[in-house]
């Protein structure tokens, strides 16, 4: 109806137009209108839209606005996560996994993110603390090897199988380089190895084990799973520390433990009642000693008593222990029998011998070796000082019986 009329005359403002191009509103045909137009030449292209069907679609098309936003937020979301993940979050998990492989000594590990700068750049860190910790290894072992102490130092993970160590380590537990270098793949190997190490253990010697000729002393420490252990060759003291014992409880002449040495052993023997079962103490003295020394010089009466204690060393079916106690005058402790009747035998024996035997002096001279003896049988005693005393009595007894000729 409106065709090719005048645009004044159906409602529009011609100045209106030209001075609102983004659009204005207007009543046209008494409809409340939102209009637009555009300039061609000297004509005017519009579109003319009520405002009540512009706002009919509003609800739809916020609706699909929404919808649009929230795929777009969701698509995007699930980007910016794939690519998080693939290349920080599994950059920093390896990273992670293997900072944890190498606390727990895994050395042959290293940090190799390359994802992004940032990562990159801490796996050259740790990687370079690696090298420091496995340089201060080398440094540690070239420290050792110049101090006069021989220390080897090994460590390894519960998770870990590899074992890492010092370089004097193989030497100190009786190996060599190469065999070492493959027991330190397999820390279980390592462990079986060590186990077989610590098998002779040396009485009186802290956590110090019998290796060949050797003594080793080893100790290790536990915490969070990983082991740390000291191996020190202590042959040197191990055997400076018997050389002293063994001059303090040992008799010089015959070999025999002298006062001190006794004491020693017969409170470690009677500290146990199973292991001293059925015993007794036997005191004996040398008969004949000063005739030896008057008629063939006091260095045959040396060998006169060293031939009597050889009879005594060791002597019984069962344990024994045997002293000189000064002088001319002898201990022979018989223990771990099974019965008194057994033990008796054991001194009836010993009483044959007194009488019957024969000491060698020197090539072509031959003397009867001759001894007095008493005995006590221990039975619940524990005062083994005073068992001493009684068979000292009875020993008196018997040499004064000899004498006598009865």
């Amino acid at each position: 109806e409106t065709l090719g009329q005048n645009a004044a005359d159906i409602g529009f403002d011609t100045e209106k137009i030209e001075k609102d191009p983004d659009g204005f509103h207007a009543t046209i045909d008494g409809r409340y209108s939102f209009c637009i137009f555009m300039k061609t030449e000297n004509n005017y292209i519009g579109r003319i839209v009520p405002v009540d069907i512009i706002y009919q679609r509003v609800p739809t098309t916020a609706f699909w606005i929404l919808i649009s936003m929230f795929v777009i937020a969701f698509l995007l979301a699930k980007t910016v996560v794939y690519y998080m993940d693939k290349y920080i979050v599994k950059g920093i998990r390896n990273i992670n996994n293997s900072l944890q492989e190498i606390s727990q000594g895994n050395f042959e590990v290293s940090a190799d993110v390359r994802t992004s700068l940032e990562l990159s750049e801490l796996c050259d860190y740790i990687n370079a603390m690696k090298k420091s910790l496995l340089k201060n290894n080398k440094q540690m072992s070239y420290v050792l090897s110049k101090t006069e102490l021989h220390i080897g130092i090994f460590e390894y993970g519960q998770k870990s199988k590899n074992v890492h160590y010092t370089e004097l380590l193989p030497e100190i537990l009786g190996t060599d380089a190469e065999n070492m270098k493959k027991l330190a793949e397999d820390s279980d190997r390592f462990r079986e190895f060590l186990n077989e190490v610590c098998r002779d253990a040396v009485a009186d010697e802290n956590s110090t084990f019998k290796l060949g000729s050797r003594y080793v002393r080893l100790e290790e420490t536990e915490e969070d799973g990983n082991v740390f252990g000291v191996a020190l060759d202590v042959t040197e003291g191990v055997k400076k520390r018997r050389e002293i014992e063994h001059e303090r409880d040992i008799d010089i002449l015959t070999g025999l433990y002298n006062r001190r040495g006794l004491d020693n052993r017969l409170n470690e023997v009677f500290a146990d009642r199973e292991e001293l079962g059925h015993s007794a103490v036997i005191m004996i003295d040398a008969d004949g000693l000063k005739m030896v020394n008057d008629t063939y010089g006091h260095d045959k009466g040396d060998v006169y008593l060293k031939k009597i204690a050889n009879v005594i060393n060791n002597y019984g079916i069962k344990n024994s222990i045997s002293a000189r106690q000064g002088g001319d005058e002898f201990v022979l402790f018989l223990y771990g029998y099974d019965s008194d009747d057994e033990l008796i035998r054991a001194i009836t024996t010993l009483q044959y011998i007194q009488d019957n035997s024969m000491a060698t002096l020197e090539k072509g001279l031959t003397v009867p070796m001759r001894f007095s003896m008493g005995y006590c049988l221990v039975g619940d005693s524990t005062d083994y000082q005073e068992l001493l005393r009684q068979a000292d009595e009875n020993m008196y007894q018997d040499k004064a019986k000899r004498k006598s000729g009865r």
